[in-house]
């Protein structure tokens, strides 16, 4: 059977149903499935937790770097002094161990927001800094 001949024995069966074969008509079926009220409760509820958690684990990161470079912020950083041509210089004279971990510190902070974003970092220095996390 040729092209021409079975396309008219599509248009006379299309007219046979009453459908104008040369618009024809394309449906589409969305099949969404029913969500109860408690359902999507317990699915708002778990993002909420799982992005809690996240916060918490990023925050989790920060905290003991930041808590060293505070306690040993008057203790010298004599690790490079050795480095130094002369006593004057050296680096223990102008920087302590603590200022040291806070840099590093500085230097984790860029270097998560380049690995989860700069809103989710931002969030978790926030809990560290107020205590709570304010919603926008």
């Amino acid at each position: 059977m040729g092209e021409h001949a079975l396309a008219s024995k599509h248009a006379r069966a299309a007219k046979h149903e009453g459908i104008d074969p040369v618009d024809p008509m394309v449906t589409e079926r969305y099949y969404d499935r029913e969500v109860s009220g408690r359902q999507k409760l317990f699915a708002l509820l778990r993002k909420q937790l799982l992005s809690a958690l996240g916060l918490a684990g990023i925050a989790s990161l920060f905290m003991p770097l930041q808590i060293f470079g505070i306690v040993t912020l008057d203790l010298p950083l004599a690790l490079f002094d050795a480095l130094s041509p002369n006593e004057g210089l050296a680096v223990s004279r102008w920087m302590s161990r603590g200022e040291g971990a806070l840099m590093l510190l500085v230097l984790l902070t860029l270097l998560m927001t380049r690995r989860w974003g700069s809103e989710r970092v931002g969030r978790a220095v926030q809990v560290l800094k107020d205590g709570h996390v304010r919603h926008h």
